[in-house]
């Protein structure tokens, strides 16, 4: 939601957040201060220990559980031995820079009723030399907008989409 504060107020302040592709974790570190609790996962076991790290030196360590996965392999199957992951029910997923439509859509099932998940990929709608790692022009939209999910906001130009739905 980088860049959209006016959509701040549909972020929860309690509850369970998943960061996917976590990175360095900023965003979890961000959500984790905000007050929810975050399963944040990576395929860097160097990122994974900089964000423990980091959680734990600004006192976050409680609320941040980060865990090395290959989302290559799926959303499910890269997460085996993450705790509670079957009952998981998450009130917020954040997706940033990660392109997989089948990791995407099925982390809208991982969302409670009411939750949000937030997503951004590098598109080729703006892209002045998209490669293989660009969503086609719609591509993002297309895999986010379901039966399942109510649009709160999408933006695709200057070789980024963005899109943020509610699980009904």
């Amino acid at each position: 939601m980088a860049g959209r504060a006016d959509l701040l107020h549909e972020l929860p302040r309690t509850g369970r957040a998943l960061d996917l592709a976590c990175g360095l974790g900023s965003v979890t570190l961000w959500l984790a201060a905000r007050g929810l609790d975050v399963t944040a996962l990576d395929i860097s076991d160097v990122a994974i220990g900089r964000l423990r790290a980091a959680a734990a030196e600004l006192g976050l360590g409680p609320r941040v559980d980060a865990d090395v996965a290959d989302l290559d392999h799926g959303l499910h199957a890269s997460t085996q031995g993450v705790d509670t992951w079957d009952r998981a029910r998450f009130d917020v997923i954040i997706c940033q820079r990660y392109l997989d439509p089948g990791v995407l859509a099925g982390s809208i099932e991982l969302l409670r009723p009411g939750g949000i998940l937030a997503a951004s990929v590098l598109s080729a709608v703006g892209a002045p030399a998209p490669g293989r790692f660009h969503a086609a022009p719609g591509e993002l939209l297309r895999t986010l907008a379901t039966h399942a999910t109510e649009v709160i906001d999408h933006r695709e130009f200057n070789g980024v989409a963005s899109a943020i739905v509610r699980r009904r």
